[in-house]
């Protein structure tokens, strides 16, 4: 009897097995979601008392072909429809949900007085900034000059002269937006938004004509690699949520048409 106490008594001495510890989850997000997706992240971590969300930012494209070669995320957020359309057609993520839209804006350095309509980045000797043709932002940016080279209004000849001025095309909108603070360039077209208040004291803004701006289209989708698939779930219908979409709005993206996460 007294060995079966004392054997007992070890037991409870020993330490107990350890638990393991929920992972954060890992999302790849465009660059242009770096502000509301940090706030999105700290509100996940409160509401659903799990670790905070790992952010990675970069391209959409780039990030897509990190997905394809075998990184781990659970999340994939693009700033571009056609990135996630592919990464679905190879079944690398579930059904994807858009949750914001955006335009293109055009920032100019309020040093140089001249600019101050879309005609002016004709002038001899500009310096613009825009994204390559790899990333969404360069993307809408072409898909903006072929439309207005298709107006009469505008026409493909100020296309042509403006793109002459083109001396940088960057793989995302921060890159651009850095060159004009930095009074590197005149100008450089990316999200509308970026136009964030401290911006805008000193970064002037042209506006672009709102019918031949393109509406940048923002999906979301579940990898199918991801090993945390309730919580990545929670996470993306917290940000379909009335206070995922506020966040949203505050940093000047345009809610999307509204879908019901768990319908699916």
């Amino acid at each position: 009897m007294f060995l079966i106490r004392l054997c007992l008594i070890c037991c409870l001495l020993l330490p107990a097995p350890a638990v393991a510890a929920t992972q954060p989850l890992l999302v790849f997000a465009a660059s242009s979601l770096r502000q509301p997706f940090e706030e999105l992240a700290d509100l996940y971590q409160k509401r659903f008392r799990l670790p905070r969300p790992l952010l990675l930012f970069a391209g959409s494209q780039i990030l897509r072909t990190q997905l394809q070669q075998g990184a781990p995320a659970d999340i994939f957020a693009s700033a571009n429809q056609q990135v996630i359309d592919s990464l679905e057609a190879e079944q690398l993520i579930s059904r994807p949900h858009r949750f914001a839209e955006n335009r293109l804006a055009l920032l100019v350095d309020k040093q140089n007085r001249q600019l101050k309509k879309l005609a002016d980045l004709t002038r001899p000797g500009l310096l613009l900034a825009v994204g390559n043709q790899h990333v969404p932002v360069g993307r809408y940016t072409r898909e903006l000059w072929g439309r207005l080279a298709a107006d009469p209004g505008y026409g493909a000849e100020l296309v042509r002269k403006i793109r002459q001025n083109i001396i940088s095309e960057e793989n995302s909108v921060k890159a651009i937006v850095t060159k004009v603070q930095l009074g590197e360039v005149d100008a450089g077209i990316v999200y509308h938004s970026e136009l964030t208040a401290a911006l805008r004291t000193w970064i002037g803004v042209i506006e672009l004509p709102e019918q031949h701006n393109p509406t940048a289209h923002y999906p979301i989708a579940v990898t199918r690699r991801s090993t945390q698939v309730a919580d990545a779930e929670r996470f993306i219908s917290l940000l379909l949520a009335d206070e995922g979409q506020r966040i949203l709005g505050k940093y000047h993206f345009q809610p999307a048409a509204r879908e019901t996460f768990a319908d699916e």
